[in-house]
């Protein structure tokens, strides 16, 4: 949560996507707790985090993917998180997403990650 209330005041984000960030950071720490590993945002399986929550819809699934890449991004940029696994996730959300907003975000996020570890 730690994680989303930093975005959230770097990016100056409005309460609705202030709570998107939170929801998703807590969603992705409970998986990471349940599957024997909290706090390991490098371990992340996007795929398996995302049947888990069975989110209802594409618009719901689209809000969690693009605040996942957001959080993942803002993190790894910024040197709190492992850029390669964090490129990993990067592309596992680019694969997965249906929206192609967020599959560009993903992939060209995960472009600058590349070029950061270099």
């Amino acid at each position: 949560m730690t994680l989303a209330e930093e975005m959230a005041v770097t990016v100056e984000a409005d309460p609705e996507h202030r709570q998107e960030l939170i929801s998703a950071a807590l969603a992705v720490g409970q998986w990471l707790a349940d599957e024997g590993r909290p706090g390991r945002w490098d371990c992340i399986e996007t795929d398996a985090a995302l049947r888990v929550m069975a989110l209802p819809d594409e618009q719901q699934e689209s809000g969690f993917l693009l605040a996942l890449t957001g959080l993942i991004g803002f993190e790894a940029l910024r040197g709190y998180l492992p850029t390669v696994p964090e490129r990993r996730t990067l592309l596992q959300i680019e694969v997965l997403a249906r929206n192609p907003v967020i599959t560009r975000y993903a992939a060209n996020t995960a472009a600058q990650l590349q070029s950061w570890s270099a």
